[in-house]
């Protein structure tokens, strides 16, 4: 996923598509916007996970890291998943 806008239509198709909660590949450089956009758009009803995969360590956890767009989200879906 290139961009957030193409992770706000993937998620968009997903939830058109009669999905209920939405899973989100993270890392860092690749964390903090989109998960604030995604939420941003969709609201706090949204059921949304996300997985970084082990990509933090203690010492570079999400809460010190500064958010850039980056190539490292897993892109073949917004992984998503139905209850």
């Amino acid at each position: 996923m290139s961009s957030v806008d193409e992770l706000q239509d993937r998620v968009s198709e997903s939830l058109e598509a009669g999905y209920r909660r939405v899973k989100l590949k993270i890392c860092p450089g690749w964390d903090l916007v989109p998960v604030a956009a995604v939420r941003d758009r969709f609201g706090e009803n949204l059921m949304l996970q996300v997985d970084a995969n082990s990509a933090y360590q203690r010492a570079t956890s999400i809460t010190s890291r500064v958010s850039t767009r980056s190539a490292c989200y897993s892109s073949s879906n917004p992984s998503r998943m139905t209850t």
